[in-house]
C-alpha cells in the first residue's frame, strides 16, 4: 500500500502505528498490556522462531547488495547438514549469450563461461581461506551461476558474508504436476486420440509438412521408457539422470515385493505427447504426438520422493547444454511462488540462451485458494506458462430415479466411468429397483464387511473427497459392486474419515462435472455423477433413518451426447503471478484433460514386457504444457529464425478466448490469452508485444535494463481518478518479408468469470478510460521486417468501482490472423484479498540505517485479528526484541476490540524496545548493528475469554547498514572578534520585504546599525552597546529589534550579541523579538529566549544557505519539488569558545522566512532535523515578479525548505471540509489512508489528534519519560504526546491518558482552546452570542473551551429546526480535525 509522505519522529524506540493518517499516522496502538493479560508470551515467541523455520521465501524478495539473501525456509539456528542452491552475483552464460545477441558488451563479458568459472573458483578459494567447511555437489554455469553445496546449516549465514554470494536458497523439493482425480487406464480407442490435437490445430499443421523434423526438444521430468514402441524410434540417447547423476533418464521401476508398487510414469507420459510416433505394431490403439518427428531428450530431475530445485536447474543445464530447441517442464511447487526464485531464474536465463522453456501452471485452483494458487517456476518471467482446458468428448446420460424414505429424486446423471466393451447400459441394468449401499468416503475401511457376493448385485453410493475418482471406482469393481453413484462433496472438516454432508458446500452443490469423466477401462464398473446436494440430501436420510433403503432405478433412456470441451479445468491455477504487479499468468492454455498419451511397461525390467496396453490417460496442467511444447517445435520449423519470444507472443497473441458454460468469458488470470491454435501462430506475419522493463544486474548489483517483451500487459494497481494515465509501451513486430497493415481497436471485456468460491460481478468498463497513443487514424503498418512503438494508456473516473477490469489490443487485417495482447487493471488502493490473515506485508526498503529509515506496512483485512505485535529477530532465530504492539482493549467489558484493517509502522531506523516481556512500559531501547534481521509479525484473534481462535504470522528480512550521513557543520564557535575596525564590506541592501514578513502584526520595528566583516564566505555581524541602547530607550508596547546586513559575495551569516547584550536586552522588560536579516534571509527570535543560553554565554543567530541539503529532503520525501534553495537558521549560546544550541519553550516561537525565486501559493515547506524531514506550516505570499516570501513559525531551528506537490483524494469531492482538506494535503500537512484516499467520515483518537497538534504547531520532538501510565515509550505517540503535554496542550486524568479512545467534540475543544492561547490567537474581548441548544450536556471542564473555540471560527454545531448543537459527546471525524487544523493554521497566520 503506498501512502503520501509524511513521516513521524522516533526516538530510539521504534513506534507501531495504525493507517488512518491525519497529520502523520493513523489510529494509533492501544494502551499498555493489562498486568494481569501478557499477550506475547515465552511460548508465543517460541512458536514464532518454530514458524520461522519453516517460514517459505516471500515473493519479489531480492538480494540485498552488500550482504547474500538468505532464503527464510533455511533454519540458520540448526546445526544439520542440507543442501542449498547458492548463487554468485555474476550474471551466468547464458545471459551472455542474449546480451552479445542485443549489443550488451559489457554484460556478454561479464556472463561469459570463463569469467563465470573464474568468479566459482574465486568464491571456493575465499571459503577455503575462511575455513568454512562444505561440499560442492554439483556446479552451473550455463542458466544459474552457483553451485548446490551441502553444509551445515548454522554455517550458511558465515557464507553469504563471502564476497561474491547474492543468494543462498534451500534446495526445494518439486513434483510432477498432474491431476490424481484424472487419472485412467486407456482401453477401446482405435489409432491414436485426434481430438486434443485436433482442438489446437495440429492436424492442419501436418497436411503442411510440419512434425517437428530436426529439432530437439528436452522433456525435464520424471524420465522416461525409452523402450516403448511409440517413443524408441524418435528418443536420442544423450539426456541426463539428475537424480543418479549418470546418463541413463529411465523411468523409476516398480519395487520387486510389492503388489501395489508402481514406478514413476509421469515423463513418458509427456514424451508421448510431444513426440510419440504411434509406431506400436501390436497395439489397437497408440500415441501420435504433436512434433512426432522431433528427436526427443529427457532429463529425470524428478524421482519417487519428487526432486530438488538444484537437481531441476541440473537438468535445464544439460538441456540448454545439449542445445535444446525447446525443454518441457510438467512440474512445480504450489507452494513456492518466488518469481525470483533459483529455478526460475534458470527458466528465465535458459530462454536468454535461446530456448523456449514452457512450464505447467500448477494444479491448485481446485483448492481453497483459487487465485494466487500457481507456484514456480511457473512465475518465471520469460516462460510460457501453460493452463488446462478440456476437449470436446461423449458422454452418457441418462435419467435415474433415487429414494430414500421422503428424500426422491428423478435426476439425469452422466456416466464418468464404464467397463470397456460393456455399454449396453439399458440392458445390465434393466428397469427395476437396485438396492443401493452407503459406503461413506468410498476408501477400503468403508467396506468392512460387505462382501463381493452381496454386492454383486447393488449400487454402491459414494461421497467425492479424499481419494481420487480412480481410486473409488477400482474399489468398488474390487469389492464386486453392480455399478457406483459418486456425489460431489468433500470429506468433513472436523473428521477427514468421514463425508462433510453439510446442506450446502460452495461450489460441490451441482454435478462433479468433466473432472470426474475417466472414460472407459477394464478396472471400472459403471459409474454415475450426482449432485452433491441431491446425494448429500440423501445420505443424511439414510444416516437419520437406517432401517430405510436406498433404491436407485434407472428409466432406460441412456444415451450417448457430445460435451463441448474448451472449458478451464478447474484444478488448473490461476494467477496473477506473484511479481508485485499482478502480472497475467498462465501465458496460455490448452488440452489437458483425459489426455491419452503413453506409459511405461518397464522393457528395461523386464524384457518380455507387453506395451499392448502401455497407455494411460491422464489430466493436469502437465498435460497441457507438452502439447505447447510440441506446438512451438512446429512454429520453429516453419520460422527458424523466430526468438523463443516471438514464438510465445505468436501463440499468445493468435489464442482463441474461451467462455464457460454459460458463455461468460474465462478472466486472464485463469485462461491468459487463451487456448492456443497453431495455424494462427504459424501464419501470421507479425506480433504484438509488451515492451515493459526487466532489469538483471551485473556483478556490482548496477541494473542493467532490458524489454520483457511479453504477451500481456498488466497495470498492476492504479488509483481511481488518478490525473494522469498511465502508460504501456507496445511493439509491433513484422515477422515477414513483406509490410503488413492492421486496424488497431480496443476492446474491454464487460463479463468475465471470478472465483466460483466468492463470485463477484465484473466492474463497468466504461469506468475505464483507455487509449491508443502514437497511432493515425488507429491504424499500424510496419514494413518487411521492421518494427512499430506505441502505447497503450489507462485512466479511471473518479468513482470507478474498486475491482479487476480487464480488455485486449486487438488487431485486423484482411486475410492474416487477428492479433491481441490481453491487459489487466486492478482499480483500488490496497493490494487485492487473497484470504490470509496478515497480508501485503511490505518494507518501504529492505536496507534500514538512521539516515534513511524505513516503514513498514500491513493489511488485515478479515477485520477479526485483536492483537498484533512485530518483533526483531535476528539469524540465530533469537527474539531480540519488541518493534510495535498493537490492541484496543475495552476496560469496562474486558475484551479486545478488532485492529483496523491496515497497520502502519514508520520510521524503523534500526532501534527497537529490548526485551518484550516487560509491561511497566519503561523499556530499554537498543540499536541493531550492522547485519541481516527478520522481522516477524503475528496477527491474533481473541475471543472475549481471551482464548485464541486464529492466528497468522508473516515475516520480512532486511539489512541494518552503519553508514553514517555527512554532518552538518556545528554553529559557528569562534572567540570574539578581536582584530581591527569592522566596517560593511559594501553598500547591499538586504530585503526589506522579507525582515518585514517576520514582525508581527502590532510589533514596533526598530533598526540597529549593523557593525559587519566578511571572514571568507561567513558574514559576522554585530550591535554596538551604544547603538542597542539607544534602541531600547525607544519604549513600545511591543517592539523588532532589527539588524539588517547583506553581502553577495557570503554564503552565511552570523549575528552575535555579547552576553552583556543578551543581558541588557532581558532585563530591559521589552517584549517582543529580536530580528536578524541577511539578503533575502530572516529570523525573529522572541526576546525571552534569549535568557535560555547559560550565565556569562554570547547568543549567536546564524543563517546559512544550504544547496546541499535539497538532496536529502527529496530523497525523504519522495512527491515534493524544492522550491529554490533551502536555509539553515541556528541559535546557541557561545562561553568560552564552546557553542551550545539555544533550547526553546514551546511558547517561544521562532519566525523565519526566506524568498524564492519561483514560489507557487500553495506551496508548503519542511524542515531537517537531525536524519530526519518533517513537514511545518508555511505562510507564502507573493512578492513581485513570481517570486514568494515563506514565512514559517514554530518553537525549533533547523533546515527549512519551500516545497510544493498536489495530493488527489477521490473520496472527499462530497465533503464539507474538502477545501481544507485540499489545501493541508498539498502543504504537506495532512497525509490520507492511503494514496489517494482520505476517509473523511472515519473517527479521530486523542492520541492522534494530540499528536497532530504537537506536529502542526512544529513543537520539538521530546525524548522525556512521558507523565501518563497508559503510554508507554514504543507508543507511536509517546514523543509527541510528551510535547504536547509539556506545552500545556494536554494534561490527561488521574495520570492517565487514554490515548486509543475517540476523541469527543468537546474533548477536542479542551486541546484547541489551550493552543489558541499557546500561539497567541487573539480572543474576542465581547462574550459569545452563539448559544447551543444542548449546552445542559456539556462537561464542566469543557464549557470554556466550547464556548473559545466556537468565538475564534474554530467549531460550530449542527442546525436542526432553527437550533444550533454542538454535540460534545460526539466522535470526531477526519473532516472536522482537518478543517478546525486549517481554521487554527489560518487564524493564527501560519497559512
Amino acid at each position: 500500500m503506498k501512502r503520501s509522505f509524511l513521516k513521524k519522529s522516533l526516538s530510539l524506540a521504534t513506534v507501531s502505528v495504525l493507517a488512518g493518517s491525519l497529520v502523520t499516522t493513523g489510529l494509533p496502538a492501544a494502551h499498555a498490556a493489562p498486568l494481569d493479560k501478557a499477550f506475547i508470551t515465552k511460548e508465543g515467541l517460541e512458536a514464532v522462531t518454530r514458524l520461522l523455520q519453516q517460514a517459505k521465501p516471500e515473493a519479489g524478495i531480492n538480494a540485498i547488495p552488500g550482504e547474500a539473501y538468505i532464503a527464510d525456509d533455511i533454519d540458520t539456528a540448526s546445526a544439520k547438514e542440507m543442501n542449498v542452491i547458492l548463487q554468485l552475483s555474476g550474471q551466468p552464460a547464458a545471459v551472455g549469450i542474449y546480451a552479445a545477441k542485443l549489443g550488451y558488451k559489457a554484460l556478454a563479458a561479464e556472463a561469459s563461461e570463463v569469467t563465470v568459472q573464474s568468479e566459482q573458483q574465486a568464491f571456493v578459494r575465499s571459503a577455503q581461506a575462511s575455513s568454512i567447511p562444505f561440499k560442492i555437489n554439483r556446479s552451473f554455469n550455463t542458466v544459474l551461476n552457483g553451485m548446490e553445496i551441502t553444509i551445515r546449516a548454522d554455517l550458511i549465514p558465515q557464507l553469504a558474508k563471502l564476497p561474491g554470494v547474492k543468494a543462498i536458497h534451500k534446495n526445494v523439493i518439486y513434483y510432477p504436476i498432474d491431476e490424481p482425480d484424472g487419472y485412467q487406464i486407456a482401453a477401446g480407442s482405435s489409432d491414436f486420440d485426434p481430438v486434443p490435437l485436433e482442438q489446437i490445430g495440429v492436424l492442419k499443421a501436418w497436411d503442411r509438412g510440419l512434425t517437428g523434423k530436426g529439432l530437439k526438444v528436452g522433456v525435464i521430468d520424471t524420465g522416461i521408457d525409452y523402450l516403448h514402441p511409440d517413443l524408441k524410434g524418435n528418443y536420442v540417447e544423450g539426456g541426463y539422470d539428475a537424480i543418479n547423476q549418470d546418463d541413463d533418464p529411465y523411468e523409476d521401476l516398480p519395487e520387486e515385493g510389492y503388489e501395489d508398487s508402481t514406478g514413476s510414469i509421469h515423463g513418458t507420459h509427456v514424451s508421448g505427447t510431444i513426440a510419440g510416433t504411434a509406431s506400436n505394431p501390436t497395439s489397437v490403439h497408440v500415441q501420435k504426438g504433436v512434433a512426432y518427428e522431433a528427436d526427443l531428450y529427457a532429463y529425470k530431475v524428478l524421482g519417487p520422493e519428487g526432486g530438488t530445485s538444484s537437481q531441476v536447474i541440473d537438468g535445464i543445464e544439460h538441456a540448454v547444454d545439449d542445445h535444446m530447441d525447446v525443454i518441457n517442464l510438467s512440474l512445480g511447487s504450489d507452494l513456492e511462488k518466488d518469481p525470483d526464485s533459483p529455478d526460475s531464474i534458470a527458466v528465465n536465463n535458459a530462454v536468454l540462451a535461446g530456448v523456449v522453456a514452457v512450464v505447467a501452471n500448477g494444479n491448485a485452483g481446485g483448492g481453497n485458494q483459487y487465485y494466487y494458487s500457481m507456484g514456480s517456476p511457473a512465475a518465471s518471467q520469460m516462460a510460457i506458462s501453460v493452463g488446462a482446458v478440456t476437449s470436446d468428448s461423449n458422454r452418457v446420460q441418462g435419467t435415474i430415479h433415487s429414494a430414500v424414505g421422503s428424500e426422491v429424486y428423478d435426476t439425469n446423471m452422466s456416466l464418468m466411468s464404464w467397463t470397456t466393451d460393456k455399454e449396453s447400459f439399458n440392458t445390465m441394468f434393466g428397469t427395476n429397483p437396485i438396492q443401493g449401499v452407503y459406503v461413506g468416503l468410498g476408501r477400503e475401511d468403508d467396506y468392512k464387511g460387505l462382501k463381493p457376493e452381496f454386492l454383486a448385485d447393488k449400487i454402491v453410493f459414494i461421497s467425492r473427497g479424499l481419494s481420487s475418482f480412480d481410486e473409488k471406482v477400482k474399489l468398488a469393481a474390487k469389492h464386486g459392486a453392480k455399478a457406483a453413484v459418486i456425489f460431489n462433496g468433500n470429506y468433513s472438516a472436523s473428521d477427514p474419515n468421514v463425508p462433510d454432508l453439510s446442506e450446502e458446500i460452495l461450489s460441490r452443490d451441482g454435478a462433479i462435472g468433466p473432472l470426474a469423466f475417466l472414460g472407459d477401462g477394464y478396472d471400472y464398473i459403471p459409474t454415475f455423477d450426482m449432485p452433491g446436494k441431491m446425494g448429500r440430501a440423501l445420505a443424511r436420510q439414510l444416516k437419520a433413518h437406517p432401517d430405510q433403503k436406498l433404491q436407485f432405478t434407472m428409466k432406460n433412456d441412456f444415451k450417448t451426447v457430445v460435451v463441448a470441451g474448451d472449458r478451464m479445468a478447474d484444478f488448473s491455477s490461476r494467477g496473477p503471478n506473484s511479481d508485485g504487479n499482478y502480472g497475467i499468468k498462465p501465458d496460455l492454455s490448452a488440452p489437458g484433460v483425459s489426455i491419452f498419451s503413453s506409459i511405461p511397461a518397464y522393457g528395461q525390467a523386464n524384457p518380455d514386457a507387453n506395451y499392448d496396453k502401455a497407455y494411460a490417460k491422464l489430466s493436469g496442467t502437465s498435460m497441457a504444457t507438452p502439447h505447447v511444447a510440441g506446438l512451438a517445435l512446429l512454429i520453429k520449423q516453419a520460422h527458424p529464425d523466430w526468438t523463443p519470444t516471438d514464438i510465445r507472443a505468436a501463440l499468445a497473441n493468435t489464442a482463441e478466448e474461451i467462455q464457460d458454460e454459460n458463455g461468460t468469458m474465462y478472466d486472464v488470470y485463469s485462461q491468459g490469452a487463451g487456448r492456443v491454435n497453431v495455424m494462427n501462430a504459424i501464419d501470421t506475419r507479425a506480433i504484438i508485444e509488451s515492451m515493459d522493463e526487466i532489469t538483471l544486474h551485473d556483478d556490482k548489483m548496477n541494473p542493467i535494463v532490458m524489454p520483457s517483451e511479453g504477451s500481456s500487459v498488466s497495470f498492476g494497481m492504479m488509483n481511481p481518478g488518478a490525473s494522469e494515465a498511465v502508460k504501456k509501451p507496445l511493439r509491433v513486430k513484422n515477422l515477414s518479408n513483406v509490410s503488413v497493415t492492421y486496424k488497431a481497436k480496443i476492446v474491454m471485456h464487460p463479463s468475465v468469470t471470478s472465483d466460483p468460491h466468492h463470485p463477484i460481478p465484473t466492474p463497468n468498463p466504461s469506468e475505464i478510460i483507455m487509449g491508443l497513443e502514437g497511432l493515425t487514424s488507429n491504424q499500424i503498418t510496419v514494413g518487411a521486417g521492421d518494427e512499430f512503438n506505441f502505447n497503450l494508456t489507462a485512466k479511471s473516473i473518479p468513482r470507478a468501482k474498486v475491482g479487476v477490469y480487464e480488455g485486449e489490443v486487438l488487431l485486423e487485417s484482411n486475410g492474416l490472423p487477428s492479433l491481441h495482447l490481453p491487459f489487466v487493471i486492478h482499480i483500488g488502493d490496497e493490494s487485492d484479498d487473497n484470504d490470509f490473515l496478515i497480508q501485503n506485508l511490505t518494507l518501504s526498503n529492505t536496507t534500514v540505517s538512521k539516515d534513511a529509515p524505513i516503514d513498514i506496512t500491513a493489511s488485515l483485512p478479515t477485520g477479526t485479528i485483536n492483537h498484533f505485535y512485530a518483533v526483531i529477530v535476528d539469524l540465530d532465530n533469537e527474539v531480540l526484541g519488541l518493534l510495535a504492539e498493537i490492541y484496543d482493549r475495552d476496560e469496562s467489558k474486558d475484551f479486545l476490540k478488532p485492529i483496523p484493517s491496515n497497520i502502519i509502522i514508520p520510521e524503523f531506523d534500526g532501534s527497537y524496545n529490548l526485551g518484550i516481556l516487560v509491561q511497566d512500559g519503561n523499556k530499554l531501547n537498543e540499536d541493531l548493528p550492522e547485519g541481516r534481521y527478520k522481522l516477524a509479525v503475528v496477527g491474533t484473534v481473541y475471543d472475549k475469554n481471551y482464548n485464541v481462535l486464529d492466528e497468522s504470522v508473516a515475516f520480512k528480512s532486511f539489512y541494518v547498514t552503519n553508514e553514517a550521513a555527512v554532518d552538518e557543520p556545528n554553529p559557528p564557535t569562534n572567540p570574539p572578534y578581536t582584530g581591527g575596525p569592522i566596517t560593511a564590506p559594501n553598500d547591499e541592501a538586504y530585503n526589506k520585504d522579507v525582515a518585514a514578513s517576520v514582525i508581527e502584526k502590532g510589533q514596533t520595528g526598530i533598526t540597529i546599525a549593523p557593525q559587519s566583516k566578511l571572514e571568507g564566505t561567513q558574514l559576522s555581524v554585530s550591535v554596538t552597546d551604544a547603538d542597542l541602547q539607544k534602541a531600547i530607550a525607544e519604549v513600545k508596547p511591543s517592539v523588532a529589534l532589527t539588524i539588517g546586513a547583506a553581502s553577495k559575495d557570503a554564503s552565511s551569516a552570523e549575528l552575535k550579541l555579547t552576553a552583556a547584550q543578551a543581558k541588557l536586552v532581558t532585563e530591559s522588560g521589552l517584549k517582543g523579538t529580536i530580528v536578524f536579516t541577511w539578503n533575502d534571509a530572516s529570523v525573529a527570535l522572541p526576546i525571552p529566549a534569549l535568557s535560555q543560553g547559560s550565565d556569562g554565554s554570547d547568543i549567536v543567530l546564524t543563517i546559512k544557505k544550504d544547496e546541499g541539503s535539497k538532496s536529502e529532503f527529496t530523497k525523504q520525501v519522495k512527491d515534493a519539488t524544492i522550491l529554490g534553495t533551502p536555509y539553515v537558521f541556528e541559535a546557541s549560546s557561545l562561553k568560552n569558545g564552546v557553542a551550545s544550541p539555544l533550547k526553546l519553550k514551546a511558547d517561544q516561537a521562532v519566525t523565519r522566512s526566506f524568498l524564492v525565486e519561483n514560489g507557487v501559493s500553495t506551496a508548503g515547506a519542511l524542515y531537517l532535523d537531525g536524519d530526519h524531514v518533517y513537514p511545518v506550516p508555511a505562510k507564502v505570499t507573493a512578492a513581485g515578479e513570481g517570486k514568494s516570501i515563506v514565512t514559517i513559525r514554530r518553537p525549533g531551528f533547523s533546515t527549512y525548505a519551500a516545497a510544493s506537490r498536489h495530493v488527489t483524494f477521490s473520496d472527499i469531492d462530497k465533503s464539507w471540509a474538502r477545501d481544507q482538506i485540499q489545501t493541508l494535503a498539498d502543504k504537506f500537512l495532512l497525509n490520507g489512508t492511503s494514496e489517494h484516499a482520505y476517509s473523511p467520515k472515519a473517527n479521530v483518537t486523542r492520541a492522534q489528534f494530540a499528536s497532530m497538534l504537537a506536529r502542526t504547531l512544529g513543537l520539538q520532538s521530546k525524548a522525556a519519560v512521558n507523565p501518563f501510565s497508559d503510554v508507554r515509550g514504543s507508543d507511536w505517540f509517546a514523543s509527541d504526546v510528551t510535547s504536547a503535554y509539556e506545552a500545556g496542550l494536554v494534561t490527561g486524568s488521574d495520570g492517565r491518558f487514554n490515548p486509543n479512545a475517540a476523541i469527543t467534540r468537546q474533548d477536542l475543544t479542551v486541546m484547541l482552546a489551550r493552543a489558541i492561547k499557546l500561539v497567541g490567537l487573539q480572543q474576542s474581548s465581547q462574550p459569545g452570542n452563539q448559544a447551543y441548544a444542548d449546552a445542559a450536556l456539556f462537561s464542566g471542564y469543557a464549557q470554556e473551551s466550547i464556548q473559545m473555540v466556537t468565538d475564534a471560527g474554530l467549531m460550530k454545531g449542527v442546525e436542526s429546526k432553527g437550533k444550533f448543537y454542538f454535540q460534545p459527546a460526539g466522535a470526531t471525524t477526519r473532516e472536522a480535525a482537518a478543517k478546525v487544523l486549517y481554521e487554527l493554521l489560518l487564524a493564527s497566520g501560519r497559512i
